[in-house]
């Protein structure tokens, strides 16, 4: 278990999330997990998270 989860919230889009992980994988302290919360299943951000070296979940709202 990680001493930090940082949570991502994401709405209707990407955008800015290959910046926020390279910018999370640049970090000095690594015993994080990111928790991704999306709006909707998008395929674009599986490809996106498998290109960082991060411990990451992810979680769909099936309501907006």
């Amino acid at each position: 278990m990680s001493n930090l989860t940082v949570v991502l919230t994401m709405e209707n889009g990407i955008a800015g999330l290959k910046q926020t992980l390279h910018s999370l994988q640049r970090q000095k302290f690594n015993d994080f997990e990111v928790l991704l919360v999306d709006d909707v299943q998008n395929s674009n951000v599986d490809s996106i998270i498998m290109e960082y070296d991060l411990r990451i979940k992810e979680s769909y709202k099936d309501i907006n």
